[in-house]
């Protein structure tokens, strides 16, 4: 699913069947990233869990956010001229994701073993360039507020692979979810 910059947030049923239970590819088309730009290129939920990728000070941060225990990596110095940015996201067990993230097509940066979300989680869906509702980390909100792209962000595209947790432990997971939110 390809959403444009400036697009409204992507509903939240619609953005967890992008992720739900298996692998997914992001990428992220910018016009050539520029000195000074930053900002959020991507960010998927809220406080109780979610990820963004953000520009800062001209680094590239992934940040991931399993139900309140907040990570981030440093990916490194965005270079000048960058059209591409790319995050992996491989099903592991036990309901983990390891997340790999690319620029023009080199390895940057991993978070690994991450906790999936699943059931409510995340609660807000996708927006493209900028942290459009509850934030997903509250320390890079206290920063910069929703904190929009500055830059020539084309596009965010989402590739979901095929489901990779089996049938019965989803029913259970959503079946435990809807009992906690009832």
């Amino acid at each position: 699913m390809r959403l444009l910059a400036g697009t409204p947030p992507l509903e939240r049923y619609r953005s967890s069947k992008l992720i739900g239970f298996r692998d997914f590819d992001i990428t992220i088309e910018l016009d050539g990233y520029r000195e000074g730009d930053a900002g959020v290129l991507v960010a998927h939920g809220d406080p109780q869990g979610g990820y963004l990728l953000y520009v800062e000070d001209g680094n590239l941060h992934l940040g991931y956010n399993a139900f309140g225990s907040y990570s981030v990596v440093d990916a490194g110095p965005l270079p000048v001229g960058t059209k591409r940015i790319d995050v992996s996201v491989a099903v592991l067990p036990r309901l983990r994701w390891d997340l790999h993230v690319s620029v023009d097509g080199i390895h940057a940066g991993q978070l690994l073993g991450q906790v999936q979300l699943v059931g409510m989680a995340p609660w807000t869906g996708i927006s493209v360039g900028v942290d459009a509702r509850g934030p997903v980390s509250w320390e890079v909100r206290r920063r910069h507020g929703p904190f929009r792209y500055s830059g020539a962000l084309r596009a965010v595209t989402y590739t979901p692979g095929p489901v990779k947790v089996l049938r019965r432990h989803i029913e259970s997971i959503e079946r435990e979810a809807e009992y906690a939110a009832d």
